[in-house]
């Protein structure tokens, strides 16, 4: 998945779920 090699796994994944849930985020490496 391209996403992440834009971003640490975690930030990657944590933002589309995020999205998807529609709730903001918790970056780690912010």
């Amino acid at each position: 998945m391209y996403l992440e090699e834009l971003l640490p796994a975690h930030d990657g994944v944590e933002g589309i779920e995020a999205f998807l849930e529609k709730r903001p985020p918790e970056w780690k490496n912010a």
